[in-house]
């Protein structure tokens, strides 16, 4: 890789740190894959590519532009997880495939009709949907509610 093309990355991903932030997003750097291993160096990582860097996990999620350049200048690769739950403000749903679109559609039948209209992203075949909480306490953390459908919540993030 280029010096050119690993600066645009990693400008690439520091701007969408601080835009998510800007959002009012608490944001957190993530370890990547490279050789379709994690970066954190240990071979047996239960989640490669999908854990924070930092010391205290999750806990270390910042909307604050001066520490996310300051984590970003130290990784600049790294990934952006966005954390959810009460301290956060938000909730994600993910519906993994069809049988989560299946079940969200289903729970949409029987309970609500429509979902607020909200921020949907895809990462792969999981499409995600993020839900301002209003400082309400939903759940603690993954929460099934139908085959490949669960709520993220309370110390836990969305990549």
């Amino acid at each position: 890789m280029s010096k050119k093309s690993h600066k645009k990355q990693a400008v690439s991903q520091l701007t969408t740190a601080l835009r998510y932030a800007a959002e009012g997003f608490a944001v957190v750097p993530l370890h990547g894959t490279a050789a379709g291993k994690c970066t954190c160096g240990r071979d047996d990582c239960a989640t490669p590519g999908r854990h924070p860097r930092t010391g205290h996990g999750i806990q270390d999620a910042t909307a604050d532009r001066v520490l996310i350049k300051k984590l970003w200048a130290r990784w600049p690769k790294a990934k952006i997880g966005i954390a959810m739950g009460t301290p956060a403000g938000f909730v994600a749903i993910i519906a993994d495939g069809d049988a989560g679109r299946t079940s969200l559609r289903q729970l949409k039948e029987q309970y609500a009709k429509t979902l607020p209209k909200t921020v949907t992203y895809r990462d792969g075949e999981r499409r995600v949907r993020l839900f301002a909480t209003g400082g309400a306490h939903l759940c603690d953390r993954d929460h099934a509610l139908g085959a490949g459908l669960k709520v993220v919540g309370d110390g836990d993030f969305v990549v």
